[in-house]
């Protein structure tokens, strides 16, 4: 049976993220042409060898990772501030994952990955980690999850943090929005601002809050 397929090789370039990866995964899909080649073609010396394919099957698995985040953030038909900090938190643990193991040919590339990320993304964005609560698929319980799973039982100080920070920039919204009842001579007991107020479930302010500013956030 003859397979036809437009799926082409790709070649790495220094200068795009993704393009190790895709080479890989393209690798990967001719991976049976590659060693027939080898036994057909006396010109074809460069084959892979089986553990060869073994290391490129495990280091593909781990860029497949990076190859969807880098996805997700450049998506330009969809909200992408909301899915700032769950992908954030999903690299870093793959990365401290993937160190513990101890795989000999990753390690040394692994602890390179993770000292540059520390570097450039170990402050996680307030205003992008409070998009994510927004997001109803996450709300609070999914940074309560991260935190406990980065920082273990130090994780209630950062989530107090940004919840503190969170209400405060509720609070000063709604203060802007009795602001601007009055000035349009609007009573403002018929402002949602002034209902907002009476409510007392914060996750039920989170959903006020949400519906006035999730426009601005992305």
């Amino acid at each position: 049976m003859i397979l036809f397929t437009q799926k082409g090789l790709r070649q790495d370039v220094q200068t795009r993220w993704n393009s190790t990866f895709l080479m890989l995964e393209s690798s990967l899909y001719y991976k049976k042409v590659f060693k027939h080649l080898e036994i057909s073609d006396g010109n074809f010396v460069h084959c892979p060898r089986h553990d060869e394919w073994s290391r490129i099957e495990k280091l593909c698995e781990f860029l497949r990772v990076f190859y969807e985040v880098t996805c997700a953030f450049s998506g330009s038909k969809y909200p992408t501030s909301n899915l700032y900090f769950p992908n954030v938190v999903r690299v870093r643990i793959l990365l401290k994952e993937e160190m513990k193991k101890g795989d000999g040919f990753m390690k040394s590339m692994e602890a390179r990955m993770y000292g540059k990320f520390e570097k450039y993304w170990a402050q996680y964005s307030t205003i992008m980690g409070i998009a994510a609560i927004l997001d109803p698929q996450y709300k609070f319980y999914f940074s309560d999850w991260a935190f406990k799973r980065i920082n273990g039982v130090d994780h209630m100080i950062e989530m107090s943090l940004l919840k503190d920070k969170l209400f405060c920039l509720f609070d000063e919204y709604s203060k802007n929005a009795k602001g601007s009842c009055l000035a349009a001579g609007i009573p403002y007991s018929s402002c949602a601002a002034a209902n907002v107020e009476k409510v007392f479930n914060p996750l039920m302010q989170v959903c006020c809050f949400l519906n006035r500013v999730t426009n601005y956030l992305i």
